[in-house]
């Protein structure tokens, strides 16, 4: 594959610097590739990502209105990336069910019969395929079922498994590994062909262990490589002319290893994936988020030679590929891609205007999860905030360990447990850093309501009582620290955090 340059507007005509959709740039780089007086066709692949329930520019937890990221927001842009192009698709990548209020909303509210908001949306936007990520799972495979039940789109995924079989081929998968999605499109000449979209979906294998207690043996995991090993081949065999790896996976090293939460460079690399949607760290790619590397150019946003994306979190980056095709005539692939171009979309003013549409769709799942999260459920004397709770103690943080340690004793009451000492961990998820300077807890003294819930705490986490050595909780602390940078004597303006360590990690 050629990362040819590609011109905004259209394909160029055979011997014409003006384009009349989006296509490469015609010349001779073009002839060296010896495709500069065949049709060609442009497809694009629009992407989101790790949306976590973010349709609307509202902070539930704040409990006001915020501008910068949202389904909502970017719609604008996606409808106008697919005015662009009209051979376009739209997917996502997977954590779109849980995230905020609105979703912990949803996922409480007794009998419910509209249609899960998020889905909802999906519907009203027309998206093509999604893929499921970790947080699919958090309430529970009853609740997910039931949410996709009511998706007017494939959703796939080639490693999670109801049951294993003696080859990833042979599991039971927990929705289909793959769809063939089948659409007209239109190449550089006018003629109008049928295109086979092959759409495959992968997720950390850790989802076995991290949701686990509720989860129990009704899902299994296997390798996002073993799976895709398997399920690839047949995908081309059945006739997919283009191949898009829905990775709910972030950006790792190009060597496979066993069990790889961060897959998506490695995955590039397997000789029937054609364009890959990354996700799942909450990263943005192509960009200088990501460091070069064996296998990845954040410049021109390629892995493994491939064209990929990873579109931020909460609604905050589209991600867009172009890919340009030739047919390559009897007895071969029916089309080849032949050049390919990623980036991030950028938003103008415009943009960022709510849609309508969207508003609409889900504004009675919004005014909902508004009344839910005003609810008074107590009171504060102490201002609970998370501004300096990396590097100071926190009330906030204290309020959290306090209750895991309280919950903690009444479990342990009566059992041979209960006189051993109870600490309790906390990490704040609010603390600025990939967030943005506004991702911090900020509770006054006062009336307590739901919204502050969710602010102290904003994962439906299971708790967990370990028993531990003096030496398990000296290695805890040790990881605790590796949040802060060794800063050299005589340093000035030096960083004490290190930018690439999650506050909670």
């Amino acid at each position: 594959m050629t990362a040819l340059p590609l011109v905004n507007g259209g394909s160029a005509r055979p011997g014409s610097s003006e384009p009349d959709g989006i296509g490469v740039e015609v010349g001779p780089r073009a002839a060296e590739v010896g495709y500069e007086h065949q049709p060609l066709l442009a497809l694009r692949l629009i992407a989101t990502s790790d949306l976590h329930a973010c349709l609307l520019p509202y902070d539930y937890c704040a409990n006001r209105a915020v501008a910068g990221r949202s389904l909502s927001e970017v719609s604008r842009q996606i409808a106008a990336a697919r005015a662009e192009v009209p051979n376009s698709l739209l997917f996502d990548n997977g954590d779109f069910l849980q995230g905020n209020p609105l979703a912990d909303y949803v996922a409480s509210a007794p009998r419910r019969r509209r249609a899960h908001p998020v889905i909802t949306a999906f519907n009203t936007l027309g998206y093509d395929a999604v893929t499921l990520g970790n947080h699919e799972f958090n309430y529970g495979i009853g609740f997910l079922s039931a949410a996709l039940a009511q998706a007017q789109f494939p959703v796939v995924s080639a490693n999670i498994a109801t049951r294993l079989g003696t080859s990833p081929a042979r599991d039971k998968t927990f929705v289909p590994p793959f769809a063939i999605l089948r659409r007209k499109m239109v190449d550089s000449a006018g003629h109008t062909h049928t295109l086979r979209i092959g759409v495959i979906g992968f997720a950390p294998p850790q989802i076995a262990v991290w949701d686990r207690d509720h989860l129990g043996d009704r899902i299994r995991m296997r390798d996002i490589l073993a799976s895709a090993r398997a399920w690839l081949p047949r995908l081309r065999a059945r006739g997919a002319d283009v191949i898009v790896a829905l990775a709910h996976s972030g950006i790792g090293p190009a060597e496979p290893e066993d069990g790889m939460e961060n897959a998506a460079t490695a995955l590039a690399a397997l000789p029937e994936v054609d364009a890959v949607i990354a996700g799942h760290s909450h990263l943005t790619f192509p960009g200088p988020g990501i460091a070069p590397a064996t296998g990845i150019d954040p410049v021109l946003g390629l892995l493994s030679g491939k064209p990929a994306v990873m579109p931020g979190h909460s609604g905050s980056h589209v991600g867009i590929i172009d890919l340009i095709l030739t047919h390559t005539g009897p007895g071969h692939r029916r089309w080849k891609v032949v050049a390919a171009k990623a980036r991030l979309s950028e938003k103008s003013v415009a943009q960022v205007i709510p849609a309508k549409a969207l508003r609409k769709a889900i504004g009675p799942d919004h005014r909902a999860a508004l009344a839910w999260s005003r609810r008074v459920i107590g009171q504060t004397r102490t201002p609970l905030h998370t501004h300096f709770a990396t590097i100071a103690p926190s009330a906030a943080l204290d309020l959290i360990a306090a209750a895991k340690a309280d919950h903690a004793r009444r479990a342990l009451a009566g059992t041979e447990w209960e006189d051993v000492p109870v600490l309790g961990s906390a990490a704040p998820y609010r603390a600025g850093g990939r967030g943005g300077s506004a991702n911090f807890t900020d509770i006054p003294a006062g009336v307590l309501r739901m919204r502050h819930l969710s602010d102290l705490y904003m994962f439906p986490n299971t708790i967990v009582a370990l028993a531990v050595t003096g030496a398990d909780l000296a290695d805890w602390l040790e990881q605790s620290a590796a949040l802060f940078r060794q800063i050299m004597p005589g340093a000035t303006d030096a960083s004490l955090h290190d930018g690439a360590m999650p506050s909670f990690a």
